[in-house]
C-alpha cells in the first residue's frame, strides 16, 4: 500500500547578488518530518530539504542527540572542494523518522545518515533510504509537490 504525503518549495531571495544588482531566486524542496526519540515518542514536527543530489541523509547535532540512533562508523564528508580541510569528520549511524502533512504521516522509516557535530547544518533528506522508495512529483509553477512511498 503507498501513501502520498504533501511536500511544500521555500523561496528566498540571495541577497548578497541582490547587493550586486542580480535578482536570483533560491528555492528548496521541502518536508515536514518527526524523528524518533530516544524515549520512543516522535519528535516534534522539523523542516527538511529534500536533496536528490545527496546520497545520505544528513543530520544536525540537535537532531540526533535527541533521537533513537544506532552508531555504526566515523566518517568524513566533503562537497565540491575536495579538500581535507574542506570536508567535515562525522558519524554515520542508523535511525527513524516519518514524514507529515496535515491529513497523514508515512510508516516509520529506517535512514542511514551522517550525523554531523554541529548544529549550523539543515536537516537534508538524501536518495538512500527514503527518495530510492518512492516517487518524488512536483511542480514548481503550480507549488504543488508530494512523494508517495511505495
Amino acid at each position: 500500500m503507498s501513501l502520498e504525503v504533501n511536500l511544500y518549495f521555500k523561496k528566498s531571495l540571495d541577497l548578497e547578488l541582490l547587493q550586486k544588482g542580480l535578482t536570483v531566486h533560491l528555492v528548496r524542496l521541502m518536508a515536514a518530518v518527526q524523528f524518533k526519540a530516544k524515549g520512543g515518542d516522535w519528535s516534534r514536527e522539523y523542516e527538511a530539504i529534500i536533496d536528490t543530489g545527496a546520497p545520505v541523509s544528513v543530520l544536525p547535532n540537535y537532531i540526533w542527540h535527541q533521537s533513537e540512533v544506532q552508531l555504526l562508523a566515523d566518517y568524513r564528508i566533503s562537497g565540491i572542494v575536495p579538500k581535507k580541510e574542506c570536508s567535515l569528520p562525522v558519524k554515520v549511524g542508523k535511525t527513524f523518522l516519518r514524514l507529515i502533512d496535515r491529513n497523514s504521516a508515512t510508516k516509520q522509516i529506517e535512514m542511514l545518515a551522517y550525523l554531523v557535530p554541529t548544529d549550523k547544518v539543515p536537516i537534508i533528506l538524501g536518495f538512500r533510504d527514503l527518495l530510492a522508495e518512492g516517487k518524488v512529483n512536483f511542480c514548481y509553477q503550480k507549488e504543488e509537490a508530494s512523494i508517495i512511498l511505495l
